[in-house]
């Protein structure tokens, strides 16, 4: 051993073997480095491209929030990434467990990569990945919108790494074996020019010339094996380095040539925002695809503004051009594939021509073999196909595609902001053509200013003093209304106490009918002048309640045929049977129309006829009142005037005996009901007003009569106790005698003080309060009131002679329950009292509650027409005219002579004489006109 040792052979092949492995190691620790490091740089610009291309403005958040495009451009290597919002959440992942979460619930991620302070991108390096986070900035350049975080599985380079290096040292292990074995074996037989020979191959390997060989060795000793086995590791070390180059090179070509397609879409989306003419847009941007991409043929078509047809725009080629210039297009939706993508707004990829029906083959694109068709569509919106053909079969790969779609993006929002530059030209032309008007027309109003200023404080001041009229006029009306109101109540209230006499004569009973009807007109013309004042003041309301359609209608037919009769005119009045019993209306309003119509057609007629007809209207909730005339008519010049204030029809007197008012409010109070009054009319020969209003029917369960006081006598239960508290002693004994007979306890109050004490100590169950007394007024009053625990649910009605709608409001804020207006009706008294008190009547024996009145839907009085026999014609007539007249007291005269005509006619005298002796106006013109109806 210790001979082996000292040999110079061992010296020898042991430095040998020390100068080889020192060689080796060198020359491996070179090339697998650089190899490494090509790899890793490979690796790290994979990573990066993401976030590169967000910062550049080529892609947007939708194309890189898409796991395709994001594996496109990073490669197979990519195993996780994410788009984090400047708050933590995560928004895009390819792991859909990431979506939504915050990074720091997220493991194996560190949150302080996403700081918003972060401006720089960040390259980190792990063991068996490589990770970037990229901030995106906003429009300013400083502030970061968002971060793309990119991580790549090294693991199959470290594995390329590590072979490469196994490869390597494998071989330089095989190098010392073989080399050891031939300096012991074969040391002197020209082993140390072989020995030479190896060694300058390896040189030549450690220079980086992996082409070196040893030569054919000359003998097959170990000496000439280990020459092969040099050659032989060199060759795969070439041939393994040759591949790792060959795929850097494939995979840096196709990154290039991918990264060439990006620029070109980025190029277009510049082009978006600075070639604003569309077809030096077109051309560019089909010049820009063709060169990045070398297509054969490249096409824009856009649609036409009928969105009929696909029309050639612009083409790359010569052959596409001389299309475009012959008009070249194609029917949307049509055999081609252009149209069906035009038409259905999806990408059509045909990797092979001939294996499609819809190819639409043209003898000037002849070696088209694939073709590409892509939508222009923005907001869902298609403007027009990109279409690509190429001349190799499945030229499109998935990646290609991707960029086209982003590219044909691009296009559509260039060519949409085309179109809208060219609309804002149009609209700064128009623009400026109105400033120049604007500004003449300020020149003309500036000469004007002074005036006008001059007349707007002169506008001013009227007004001023308008309004202070106004204000004078109402608080006025007010007073008035208070005043008149206020011994009306007296009156009315005596004359209804009176009428209740058993033991009345005929002469006192039509002297309080007199009375009565004389108060009713007079508070009719009240409430017509506190309708003046609110309509001028913008307060009219509608109080809407159930009318008894046939009823009101009838009692307006029988005043207006009064009226005519005085004139000489004749009267028609047709109602159709199909009209509603109930409808929910204002009643006094419609009545006020009607009224104003017919008064109209009256005062305009000298000759002839008025008519009224009512009918609803067929299909419809809808009814039609029409009014017509036989009168002088109205110029067709005046037809659209006559519903202005202060405006009338006619000439000379007629024009005088009005106010011009009437027509004015009752088309203000139709367009409240919902309708409109037309008017159609021909001079010389009459005039026709109508209108149609909605009505909504109404059933009526229970209802109070209108001479119902007649009927009751009293009141079921417990005797109820009321409170009358009002500064008038008369007005206080009216409600006394109106309610002590029904058997309520009524105690008087002329003041608020005095009421708050005797509610103290009687605990009334309703209190009737007046609210404008002197002291404490009754507003007060009802407060205290609601104020005592022990007095807070004992019903209140006001009582007042002011029906403005602000005083029944501040009443019910003060705690009154319901509001009855003075003067007081005795129906509408009783009507509140069985509503808070929930009385049920008793009635006098043999009377009923319909009994003596006209009861809406209630049954006729006692003598129905089918149960008595009618006199003649001649004497129906005689009667029809009295009770249209209301003459009562001829009426029963009447009666009297027809009882002494014939027997039978004695049951209709007997139930003509006590309808009039009891002045039922209603229920006797209704008996009238039955009969004479069956009679016909």
């Amino acid at each position: 051993m210790k001979k082996l040792y000292n040999s110079l052979t061992f010296k020898i092949g042991a430095n040998i073997i020390l100068v080889e492995i020192l060689i080796l190691a060198i020359a491996g620790y070179v090339y697998v480095n650089r190899f490494s490091a090509e790899i890793d740089q490979r690796i790290e610009n994979q990573v990066r491209l993401p976030g590169q291309l967000m910062n550049a403005g080529v892609l947007d958040l939708g194309s890189i929030a898409d796991q395709q495009t994001m594996t496109q451009m990073v490669g197979e290597e990519l195993l996780e990434g994410l788009v984090v919002g400047v708050n933590q959440n995560v928004f895009f992942s390819l792991n859909p467990g990431y979506l939504g979460r915050r990074v720091t619930t997220i493991p194996g991620l560190d949150p302080s990569l996403f700081d918003p302070d972060n401006r720089e991108e960040m390259i980190l390096h792990g063991p068996g990945h490589i990770i970037s986070v990229s901030p995106i900035f906003a429009a300013d350049g400083r502030t970061p919108r968002f971060f793309v975080y990119v991580q790549a599985d090294t693991s199959v380079a470290e594995a390329a790494k590590a072979t490469l290096a196994r490869i390597f040292f494998l071989g330089s292990a095989l190098t010392l074996i073989s080399t050891t074995l031939i300096i012991v074996i074969s040391f002197r037989s020209g082993i140390l020019a072989r020995i030479t020979g190896v060694l300058r191959v390896l040189q030549q390997v450690e220079a980086g010339d992996l082409t070196a060989r040893t030569g054919e060795p000359a003998t097959g000793d170990e000496l000439g094996a280990l020459q092969r086995g040099i050659n032989a590791t060199v060759s795969r070390l070439e041939e393994t380095v040759n591949n790792l180059e060959q795929r850097v090179a494939a995979r840096t070509a196709e990154l290039a040539r991918r990264s060439t397609q990006l620029e070109t879409a980025a190029e277009i989306a510049r082009h978006a925002t600075s070639v604003l003419e569309p077809q030096t847009l077109l051309d560019e941007v089909v010049a820009l695809i063709a060169g990045a991409f070398g297509f054969y043929q490249t096409f824009i078509f856009l649609l036409d503004d009928t969105g009929r047809w696909a029309i050639l725009k612009a083409a790359a080629s010569p052959a596409g051009r001389q299309l475009r210039d012959e008009g070249h297009r194609l029917q949307v939706g049509g055999r081609s594939i252009v149209a069906t993508v035009a038409a259905q707004n999806s990408a059509r990829i045909v990797p092979d021509v001939s294996q499609d029906a819809l190819f639409l083959s043209h003898p000037f694109m002849p070696h088209t073999r694939s073709e590409a068709a892509l939508p222009l569509q923005i907001s869902g919106q298609v403007l027009g196909v990109l279409d690509v053909q190429s001349e190799k079969v499945d030229a499109f790969p998935v990646e290609e595609v991707a960029v086209l779609k982003i590219i044909a993006d691009q296009i559509a929002v260039a060519i949409q902001n085309a179109r809208l530059y060219s609309l804002l030209e149009q609209e700064l032309a128009e623009r400026a053509r109105a400033e120049e008007a604007l500004q003449a027309a300020n020149r003309e109003l500036g000469a004007r200013a002074q005036t006008l200023e001059r007349q707007a404080a002169e506008l001013a001041q009227a007004k001023e003093a308008a309004e202070a009229a106004s204000r004078a006029k109402s608080e006025f009306l007010s007073s008035v209304s208070h005043e008149l109101r206020t011994p009306l109540n007296g009156i009315m209230g005596y004359a209804q106490i009176l009428q209740q006499d058993p033991a009345l004569t005929t002469r006192q009973g039509d002297g309080l009918n007199v009375i009565q009807q004389s108060s009713e007109h007079l508070l009719t013309l009240i409430n017509d002048i506190l309708d003046m004042a609110r309509i001028e003041a913008g307060k009219m309301e509608l109080r809407l309640g159930p009318v008894h359609l046939p009823g009101f209608l009838l009692h307006i037919a029988s005043m207006i045929h009064l009226w005519t009769r005085e004139k000489g005119l004749a009267f028609s009045y047709e109602a159709s049977p199909e009209l509603p019993d109930y409808i929910l209306a204002d009643e006094t309003r419609l009545r006020q129309v009607l009224i104003n119509l017919l008064g109209n057609a009256i005062k305009f007629t000298d000759q002839g006829q008025v008519s009224l007809q009512v009918s609803p209207v067929s299909g419809k909730n809808y009814l039609h009142f029409q009014v017509a005339d036989t009168g002088a008519g109205i110029p067709a010049g005046q037809l659209e005037r006559i519903f202005l204030p202060f405006e009338q029809a006619g000439d000379g007197q007629e024009q005088v005996e009005g106010s011009g008012l009437g027509l004015a409010i009752s088309q203000q109070l139709v367009a409240m009901m919902g309708g409109r009054i037309h008017v159609s009319s021909q001079p010389g020969r009459g005039s026709v007003f109508f209108f149609e209003i909605p009505f909504s029917t109404w059933t009526v369960l229970s209802a109070t009569p209108r001479n119902i006081r007649q009927a009751i006598a009293g009141y079921q239960g417990v005797r109820r106790k009321v409170l009358v508290v009002d500064d008038r002693h008369s007005n206080c004994l009216v409600l006394r005698y109106l309610l002590e007979p029904l058997g309520f306890v009524v105690t008087l109050a002329t003041g608020g003080g005095e009421a708050l004490a005797l509610a103290r100590q009687g605990r009334p169950d309703l209190i009737l309060l007046d609210l404008v007394m002197p002291g404490m007024d009754g507003f007060e009053t009802a407060q205290a009131i609601r104020q005592n625990p022990a007095l807070r649910n004992i019903v209140i009605i006001a009582v007042s002679a002011s029906v403005f709608e602000q005083e029944k409001e501040k009443s019910r804020q003060a705690g009154c329950d319901d509001f009855l207006p003075k003067p007081i009706r005795d129906e509408e008294l009783l009507a509140v009292l069985q509503s808070h008190l929930n009385l049920e009547w008793i009635y006098r024996p043999g009377v009923s509650p319909g009994e003596g009145s006209q009861t809406p839907g209630g049954d006729a009085p006692a003598g129905t027409p089918g149960e008595i026999a009618p006199p003649p014609a001649d004497q129906m007539a005689i009667l029809l005219d009295l009770a249209l007249q209301g003459n009562m007291r001829a009426i029963q005269r009447q009666a009297r002579h027809i009882a002494l005509l014939d027997k039978k006619y004695q049951p209709f005298a007997n139930t003509l004489e006590q309808l009039a002796r009891g002045y039922k106006e209603k229920e006797l013109l209704r008996l009238i006109q039955q009969l004479i109806e069956k009679s016909a």
